[in-house]
């Protein structure tokens, strides 16, 4: 049995006409950058340096180049847009009440229970750092609040 091409090919990029033409202007100037590396064999290494761009950015521009020609350089939409990408308001809610219980739990304390947490619900857990930034801001906000 053999496999048709577009069976090989999970995620196929649009078709150049259906992209926007800043789409095809930052594909064309991607390919400006890259078509030393492409055509004269440039190191990779020297492209970034000249651009000021990270080593990883042109190798991964190169190989996209390569499966999928232009269309590969132009920056394609997200596959969740439109679709919140945050943490769930309930476990939003449940950091700041523990931040702000008494006696005052360490952050790493609340990052282990609400991973727990989150994970029971099926939820992606949550970074340290956004549960330390929801933390911080809790305790900012309760300890600037005038008690009159």
């Amino acid at each position: 049995m053999q496999l048709a091409f577009h069976d090989v090919m999970t995620e196929q990029p649009p078709l150049l006409p259906t992209l926007s033409e800043a789409q095809r202007a930052q594909a064309l100037e991607r390919f400006v950058i890259l078509r030393p590396a492409l055509e004269e064999g440039v190191p990779q290494t020297q492209i970034a340096r000249t651009y000021h761009l990270p080593l990883s950015t042109v190798q991964r521009w190169i190989k996209r180049y390569r499966e999928h020609g232009l269309i590969g350089l132009a920056r394609q939409q997200r596959s969740d847009r439109g679709k919140p990408r945050g943490m769930p308001s309930k476990l939003v809610q449940l950091i700041e009440r523990l931040a702000l219980q008494t006696p005052l739990r360490s952050v790493t304390a609340i990052h282990r229970q609400m991973t727990e947490v989150a994970k029971l619900k099926g939820w992606k857990p949550p970074s340290y750092s956004r549960v330390y930034q929801i933390v911080c801001f809790a305790r900012e906000s309760y300890d600037t609040l005038d008690f009159i």
